[in-house]
């Protein structure tokens, strides 16, 4: 993967804008060298310790933890995605997509649970919505033992725009749907959407039903529709596609939530700008 350079120039601006440094302050590196090794970090697949190069694992460490003091990389996340939805808001929120991705813990100590469904492995559970093109809208992390259907109102309530959803739940044309798949099939989040004032269109689980004649089945418009929700499963391929995101190496769940939004920006920036 290659650097992009003028994602990593626009990154500098903004952290120097954001924190103001002083003059006076004098440094080993600059702003600019310490992200342009954030950058390169991310794309291998190894812990602060081992990163060797021409900035010390260690050190860059520090300055991560620094951004994310600072609140830094979901600041400049949150920036990107309003400049996104300045043009055809309603149209990229029409169908909104929610899902899980289970990330193995290697060595992670904090929040790392076992997931059952993943031969009892440790980890952590990435739960995302995304809009109608992949672009996540809410970034939630949880632990890997919490079913999927439990998280959905803390997902939505990190929403990082205004999805306006109930200004447009009677206009035909931008009303929005809600995508998931049969794991979020229970009652209290059908209940939850409806308040939020969404049209849920979820894959129904057998299992929750044990008489097979109140079995709902989607419409052939529904089913149309539901094929939209693959499009949250891209977001997690495009995601891991960075080594970093394949596996949970951070200490905490801050340090790993924060690179998230990072490479999700990265992710934003090639894609839109």
């Amino acid at each position: 993967m290659k650097l992009n350079i003028s994602f990593i120039k626009l990154f500098t601006k903004f952290v120097i804008k954001f924190t103001k440094p002083k003059k006076w302050r004098t440094r080993k590196y600059t702003e600019y060298e310490y992200i342009k090794e954030l950058v390169k970090f991310v794309k291998c697949g190894v812990y602060w310790r081992r990163y060797n190069r021409k900035i010390n694992g260690r050190v860059l460490n520090n300055k991560h933890h620094e951004y994310i003091k600072l609140g830094i990389y979901k600041a400049f996340y949150k920036q990107l995605l309003e400049k996104y939805f300045k043009n055809n808001k309603t149209t990229k929120l029409k169908y909104q997509s929610i899902d899980t991705s289970f990330v193995p813990n290697k060595y992670g100590v904090k929040i790392s649970k076992r997931n059952k469904y993943y031969k009892n492995k440790k980890g952590i559970k990435i739960s995302t919505i995304v809009d109608k093109y992949g672009i996540p809208i809410s970034i939630f992390l949880i632990g890997a033992h919490r079913n999927d259907s439990i998280t959905v109102n803390d997902t939505i309530m990190r929403m990082l725009i205004k999805t306006d959803t109930k200004k447009y739940k009677n206009h035909n044309r931008f009303k929005q749907y809600f995508l998931a798949d049969k794991g979020y099939d229970t009652k209290s989040v059908r209940d939850i959407l409806k308040k939020k004032h969404y049209i849920s269109i979820i894959a129904h689980n057998k299992r929750n039903t044990k008489n097979t004649n109140k079995i709902y089945k989607l419409t052939q418009i529904e089913k149309i529709k539901y094929k939209k929700r693959i499009i949250v499963e891209n977001y997690f391929g495009w995601l891991k596609i960075y080594p970093k995101m394949s596996y949970f190496y951070e200490k905490t769940i801050y340090s790993f939530e924060n690179l998230v939004y990072f490479i999700s920006a990265i992710l934003l920036f090639n894609r839109e700008f």
